[in-house]
């Protein structure tokens, strides 16, 4: 049974699944890029709550944030 529950389960496909969702809520696709680091890590609710609480660093390399743009796929 253990054996069945590994060979389902594949990290690299969970990896890439987990890549797809905001880093704050871990819900919803992310959407928005930080300028002028250009990770792409926050969904549109968590922009506003960024925004709101004036975050100044982005939370992966803590450069300084000069801005927040919307992305588009």
């Amino acid at each position: 049974n253990e054996r069945a529950r590994a060979e389902l389960f594949d990290p690299e496909e969970a990896y890439k699944a987990e890549a797809k969702f905001c880093i704050v809520c871990l819900t919803f696709k992310k959407s928005c890029v930080i300028y002028p680091c250009g990770h792409l890590i926050l969904c549109n609710m968590c922009l506003k709550t960024f925004k709101d609480k004036k975050v100044k660093r982005c939370p992966v390399c803590r450069t300084d944030i000069k801005d927040i743009i919307q992305a588009y796929s």
